[in-house]
């Protein structure tokens, strides 16, 4: 995990491999990664997962080795999740290595209600 804060979760994963190598920019990979499914659930803590909220996830995925650095809008798949009534997101993939953010959406205010006089 790069980051955990209330503001993101940040998150590189990897399936099955030989080894796990830091190289000298302090960066992990995984040598021969194997795809395998993921599944990650987040549950209410620093960062806040109240039932119904919603959060941008964005995923990068990547190959046998790699290292996860996003680059701007490649091999990227943006969506948005709805947080479930027992405030938990549970979310589910299959790669070699993928890296995962997760952002809260701001809640919109509610439009005024006009008033019929």
């Amino acid at each position: 995990m790069t980051a955990y804060s209330p503001e993101v979760i940040d998150v590189n994963l990897w399936g099955p491999g030989d080894q796990a190598v830091r190289n000298a920019r302090g960066r992990w990979s995984v040598a021969d990664a194997a795809a395998a499914p993921f599944q990650l659930t987040i549950a209410d803590g620093a960062y806040r997962v109240p039932p119904g909220s919603l959060h941008r996830v964005a995923i990068w995925r990547g190959e046998k080795g790699s290292l996860l650095s996003p680059a701007v809008g490649v091999g990227v798949t943006r969506d948005t999740l709805t947080a479930g009534p027992d405030g938990t997101l549970t979310i589910r993939d299959q790669a070699e290595a993928l890296r995962l953010t997760l952002t809260p959406v701001e809640a919109q205010p509610e439009p005024p209600v006009a008033s019929e006089e």
